[in-house]
């Protein structure tokens, strides 16, 4: 048996699949659909989408943090996989450091574990302009 957690998007944490502060996508193999994460201050909101991780094949995903910061969308392959309000440990706050990351955390099994990453990108759109 393989075991491994995979995650990727705003992070804050190198070692570790549960961050202190972040906005991500988190895959394990326990569950084979991915889940959206937002934290803050060491508690996190998980939400488990009815999209499934597909192995051997690409896919697209985007977070989408509105200006306020009183919401953030994660989508899978352009679909909407879940949407986290204001009251859902969003990293809102000048303290909650985090940055774009990308991991994978095997726990159990010698096999290689294998996460390709083709291309990031992260683009903000000011709401004054500047």
């Amino acid at each position: 048996v393989q075991t491994y957690t995979m995650w990727m998007g705003f992070h804050d944490n190198t070692a570790a699949n549960t961050a202190t502060d972040g906005a991500y996508f988190l895959l394990s193999t326990a569950s084979g659909n991915w889940q959206t994460v937002t934290a803050k201050a060491g508690t996190r909101t998980t939400k488990t989408s009815t999209i499934a991780a597909t192995n051997g094949t690409w896919q697209k995903f985007r977070i989408d943090i509105n200006a306020a910061c009183t919401s953030i969308s994660f989508y899978i392959d352009g679909t909407l996989a879940a949407t986290h309000s204001s009251s859902e440990n969003l990293p809102d706050t000048t303290s909650n450091n985090c940055g774009i990351m990308f991991d994978i955390l095997k726990s159990l099994g010698t096999t290689p574990s294998v996460f390709q990453l083709d291309y990031v990108r992260m683009t903000q759109n000011f709401t004054t302009s500047r």
